[in-house]
Protein backbone atom coordinates (compact mmCIF):
# COMPACT_ATOMS: atom_id res chain seq x y z
CA UNK A 1 0.00 0.00 0.00
CA UNK A 2 1.10 3.38 -0.88
CA UNK A 3 2.30 5.58 1.96
CA UNK A 4 0.71 8.59 0.32
CA UNK A 5 -2.75 6.67 0.68
CA UNK A 6 -2.45 6.91 4.56
CA UNK A 7 -1.90 10.38 4.78
CA UNK A 8 -4.85 11.76 2.05
CA UNK A 9 -7.36 14.20 3.53
CA UNK A 10 -10.46 12.96 3.24
CA UNK A 11 -12.56 14.38 0.71
CA UNK A 12 -15.49 16.48 1.96
CA UNK A 13 -19.15 15.53 1.30
CA UNK A 14 -21.14 18.71 -0.71
CA UNK A 15 -22.48 21.46 2.12
CA UNK A 16 -26.34 21.67 2.22
CA UNK A 17 -27.78 24.39 0.34
CA UNK A 18 -28.43 27.67 2.87
CA UNK A 19 -30.78 30.42 2.76
CA UNK A 20 -30.11 33.66 0.77
CA UNK A 21 -29.97 35.72 3.85
CA UNK A 22 -27.75 33.40 5.70
CA UNK A 23 -24.99 33.30 2.94
CA UNK A 24 -24.83 36.58 2.49
CA UNK A 25 -24.65 37.33 6.42
CA UNK A 26 -20.69 37.38 6.21
CA UNK A 27 -20.41 39.69 3.99
CA UNK A 28 -23.03 42.29 5.29
CA UNK A 29 -20.92 41.95 8.72
CA UNK A 30 -17.95 43.08 7.25
CA UNK A 31 -19.97 46.22 5.56
CA UNK A 32 -21.56 46.91 9.00
CA UNK A 33 -18.48 46.29 11.06
CA UNK A 34 -16.06 48.84 8.45
CA UNK A 35 -19.11 51.31 8.37
CA UNK A 36 -19.33 51.56 12.78
CA UNK A 37 -15.75 52.02 13.05
CA UNK A 38 -14.59 54.35 10.31
CA UNK A 39 -18.17 56.55 10.83
CA UNK A 40 -16.59 58.28 14.06
CA UNK A 41 -13.59 58.62 15.88
CA UNK A 42 -12.82 57.74 19.46
CA UNK A 43 -10.86 60.13 21.79
CA UNK A 44 -8.10 59.05 23.76
CA UNK A 45 -8.81 57.91 27.33
CA UNK A 46 -5.59 60.21 28.09
CA UNK A 47 -7.31 62.93 26.56
CA UNK A 48 -9.12 65.58 28.99
CA UNK A 49 -12.12 64.84 30.21
CA UNK A 50 -14.05 68.39 29.67
CA UNK A 51 -12.85 67.36 25.84
CA UNK A 52 -13.80 63.87 25.51
CA UNK A 53 -17.10 64.93 27.03
CA UNK A 54 -17.10 68.04 24.68
CA UNK A 55 -16.81 65.86 21.87
CA UNK A 56 -19.64 63.83 22.49
CA UNK A 57 -22.16 65.85 23.58
CA UNK A 58 -21.66 67.51 20.10
CA UNK A 59 -21.73 64.40 18.48
CA UNK A 60 -23.96 62.24 20.00
CA UNK A 61 -26.45 61.16 17.01
CA UNK A 62 -23.38 60.13 14.98
CA UNK A 63 -22.07 57.70 17.78
CA UNK A 64 -25.78 56.54 19.10
CA UNK A 65 -26.10 56.00 15.25
CA UNK A 66 -22.89 54.08 14.81
CA UNK A 67 -23.24 51.89 17.60
CA UNK A 68 -26.46 50.99 16.20
CA UNK A 69 -24.95 50.17 12.80
CA UNK A 70 -22.31 47.97 15.09
CA UNK A 71 -25.42 46.00 16.96
CA UNK A 72 -26.29 45.18 13.51
CA UNK A 73 -23.16 43.95 12.79
CA UNK A 74 -22.50 41.72 15.16
CA UNK A 75 -26.59 40.13 14.56
CA UNK A 76 -24.82 39.23 11.01
CA UNK A 77 -22.42 38.30 12.27
CA UNK A 78 -23.81 35.77 14.66
CA UNK A 79 -25.93 34.21 11.17
CA UNK A 80 -22.68 34.41 9.67
CA UNK A 81 -21.03 31.81 12.90
CA UNK A 82 -24.37 29.81 12.50
CA UNK A 83 -23.59 29.12 8.49
CA UNK A 84 -20.24 28.22 9.50
CA UNK A 85 -20.97 25.83 11.93
CA UNK A 86 -23.09 23.84 9.65
CA UNK A 87 -20.24 24.08 7.27
CA UNK A 88 -18.13 20.50 7.29
CA UNK A 89 -14.69 22.57 6.52
CA UNK A 90 -15.31 25.39 9.17
CA UNK A 91 -17.62 22.95 11.59
CA UNK A 92 -15.46 23.19 14.95
CA UNK A 93 -16.69 23.93 18.88
CA UNK A 94 -13.98 26.21 18.88
CA UNK A 95 -15.12 28.56 15.87
CA UNK A 96 -18.60 28.48 17.79
CA UNK A 97 -16.93 29.27 21.25
CA UNK A 98 -14.38 31.99 20.32
CA UNK A 99 -17.39 33.05 17.10
CA UNK A 100 -19.79 34.30 20.47
CA UNK A 101 -16.99 35.16 22.50
CA UNK A 102 -16.22 38.08 19.74
CA UNK A 103 -19.72 38.66 19.31
CA UNK A 104 -20.12 39.69 23.08
CA UNK A 105 -16.93 41.77 22.41
CA UNK A 106 -18.08 43.81 20.28
CA UNK A 107 -21.44 44.37 21.86
CA UNK A 108 -19.21 45.68 25.10
CA UNK A 109 -17.38 48.26 22.76
CA UNK A 110 -20.90 49.81 22.07
CA UNK A 111 -22.00 49.55 25.65
CA UNK A 112 -18.47 51.44 26.52
CA UNK A 113 -19.24 54.39 23.46
CA UNK A 114 -23.30 54.80 24.44
CA UNK A 115 -21.81 55.17 28.06
CA UNK A 116 -20.01 58.23 27.24
CA UNK A 117 -23.14 59.71 24.60
CA UNK A 118 -25.23 59.57 27.59
CA UNK A 119 -22.83 59.90 30.83
CA UNK A 120 -20.70 62.98 29.72
CA UNK A 121 -23.10 65.20 32.13
CA UNK A 122 -22.28 62.93 35.43
CA UNK A 123 -18.77 64.58 36.34
CA UNK A 124 -15.16 64.54 35.10
CA UNK A 125 -14.61 60.76 36.77
CA UNK A 126 -17.20 59.37 35.28
CA UNK A 127 -16.14 60.08 31.69
CA UNK A 128 -13.25 59.48 32.78
CA UNK A 129 -14.29 55.89 33.39
CA UNK A 130 -16.28 55.25 30.66
CA UNK A 131 -13.19 56.69 28.49
CA UNK A 132 -11.32 54.08 30.05
CA UNK A 133 -13.58 51.26 29.25
CA UNK A 134 -14.15 52.05 25.28
CA UNK A 135 -10.29 51.59 25.46
CA UNK A 136 -10.55 48.03 27.66
CA UNK A 137 -13.20 46.77 25.37
CA UNK A 138 -11.66 47.73 22.24
CA UNK A 139 -8.77 45.67 23.30
CA UNK A 140 -10.87 42.79 24.67
CA UNK A 141 -12.45 43.13 20.97
CA UNK A 142 -8.85 42.63 19.15
CA UNK A 143 -8.30 39.72 21.41
CA UNK A 144 -11.43 38.03 20.77
CA UNK A 145 -10.54 38.58 17.29
CA UNK A 146 -7.21 37.23 17.66
CA UNK A 147 -8.96 33.62 18.93
CA UNK A 148 -11.31 33.70 16.27
CA UNK A 149 -9.22 33.88 13.62
CA UNK A 150 -6.76 31.28 15.07
CA UNK A 151 -9.83 28.71 15.38
CA UNK A 152 -10.10 29.58 11.30
CA UNK A 153 -6.61 28.76 11.01
CA UNK A 154 -7.11 25.11 12.51
CA UNK A 155 -10.27 23.77 10.93
CA UNK A 156 -10.39 22.63 6.91
CA UNK A 157 -10.14 25.98 5.07
CA UNK A 158 -8.02 25.77 2.42
CA UNK A 159 -4.08 26.19 3.18
CA UNK A 160 -4.01 29.74 1.45
CA UNK A 161 -6.99 31.47 3.83
CA UNK A 162 -5.84 29.40 6.81
CA UNK A 163 -2.61 30.68 6.65
CA UNK A 164 -4.29 34.44 6.20
CA UNK A 165 -5.83 33.45 9.37
CA UNK A 166 -3.31 32.95 11.47
CA UNK A 167 -1.23 36.01 10.28
CA UNK A 168 -4.10 37.97 11.27
CA UNK A 169 -4.65 36.20 14.25
CA UNK A 170 -0.80 36.91 15.31
CA UNK A 171 -1.08 40.50 14.33
CA UNK A 172 -4.53 40.92 16.51
CA UNK A 173 -2.94 39.35 19.34
CA UNK A 174 -0.17 42.19 19.01
CA UNK A 175 -3.08 45.13 19.19
CA UNK A 176 -4.72 43.63 21.89
CA UNK A 177 -1.94 44.03 23.89
CA UNK A 178 -0.85 47.24 23.26
CA UNK A 179 -0.84 48.23 26.82
CA UNK A 180 1.76 46.22 27.35
CA UNK A 181 3.52 46.40 23.52
CA UNK A 182 2.24 49.34 21.81
CA UNK A 183 3.03 48.52 18.26
CA UNK A 184 1.15 51.76 16.13
CA UNK A 185 0.64 50.07 12.69
CA UNK A 186 -1.60 47.45 14.07
CA UNK A 187 -4.06 50.08 14.82
CA UNK A 188 -4.87 50.26 11.47
CA UNK A 189 -3.31 46.60 9.82
CA UNK A 190 -5.28 44.45 12.70
CA UNK A 191 -8.92 45.42 11.60
CA UNK A 192 -8.14 45.56 7.94
CA UNK A 193 -6.13 41.77 8.00
CA UNK A 194 -9.11 40.86 9.95
CA UNK A 195 -12.11 42.31 7.78
CA UNK A 196 -10.30 40.62 4.48
CA UNK A 197 -9.51 37.42 5.87
CA UNK A 198 -13.41 37.44 7.32
CA UNK A 199 -14.69 39.13 3.67
CA UNK A 200 -12.60 36.25 2.18
CA UNK A 201 -14.27 33.60 3.99
CA UNK A 202 -17.53 35.50 3.61
CA UNK A 203 -17.60 34.67 -0.54
CA UNK A 204 -16.19 31.41 -0.16
CA UNK A 205 -19.84 31.03 1.56
CA UNK A 206 -21.55 33.27 -0.93
CA UNK A 207 -20.09 30.92 -3.47
CA UNK A 208 -22.01 28.44 -2.07
CA UNK A 209 -25.38 25.81 -2.81
CA UNK A 210 -27.96 28.43 -1.94
CA UNK A 211 -31.46 27.40 -1.21
CA UNK A 212 -33.40 30.32 -2.39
Amino acid sequence: MPIAAGTRRPRLRPDEPVPTLDAWSGVLFVVLALLSSTAVSLPLSSDPPGRIAALYDEHRTAYVLAQVVGVAGVAAFLLFLNVLRRRRETASPAVVATGALLAAAAIGTNVAVLGLCFGVASGPRDVHRWAVATDVTDDVLFGTYAVFLGALALTRLPTPLRAAAAVAALVCAVRAVRAWDEVPATEVVAPLLAMVVLLALAIRVLRGPRSG
